[in-house]
């Protein structure tokens, strides 16, 4: 490396929060944010215009997918337990996944009422870290509202 030229930092990414039912923990990556409208074409056979009109139809939610979750501090073995019981049953609570950016402010922020788990698997305890981490998280949802946190000057 030359010592005239400015050495590069390496890329920081950005942190993923997800807070539910009062379990807050880091995922690396999370799927299914979107959604779609979906249009009914409909013709009237009592209408002058031979064409379709398009009606608005129902909103298709896709299932939210967060891979590779971690929580953020240790727990004992009861609040294990309580975790457990919390992701297996059908617990209906806010899920909150926040983006954060390489200074740790949170940058986006969706909002998702009425989520429950559908899936969880590889929940494990590391034992030479003490972090409970979760290969997959499957959540089942009906709506989502999304905010940017930024305060603009």
């Amino acid at each position: 490396m030359n010592p005239s030229q400015p050495s590069r930092s390496p890329i920081t990414l950005p942190r993923i929060r997800i807070d539910f039912s009062d379990l807050d923990f880091y995922g690396e990556e999370v799927s299914g944010l979107k959604f779609e409208d979906s249009h009914l074409e409909y013709r009237n056979g009592a209408d002058n215009e031979f064409h379709k009109k398009r009606l608005l139809g129902l909103t298709p939610y896709l299932y939210i997918y967060i891979k590779g979750g971690t929580f953020k501090y240790t727990f004992s073995e009861t609040e294990k337990e309580i975790i457990d019981k919390i992701l297996k049953e059908e617990n209906k609570a806010t899920l909150k996944i926040q983006v954060d950016d390489p200074e740790l402010k949170s940058c986006l922020e969706w909002t998702i009422p009425k989520t429950f788990p559908k899936k969880v698997k590889g929940l494990k305890f590391k034992e030479d870290t003490g972090l409970i981490t979760i290969e997959e998280l499957i959540f089942e949802h009906k709506g989502m509202s999304v905010n940017e946190c930024h305060q603009k000057p």
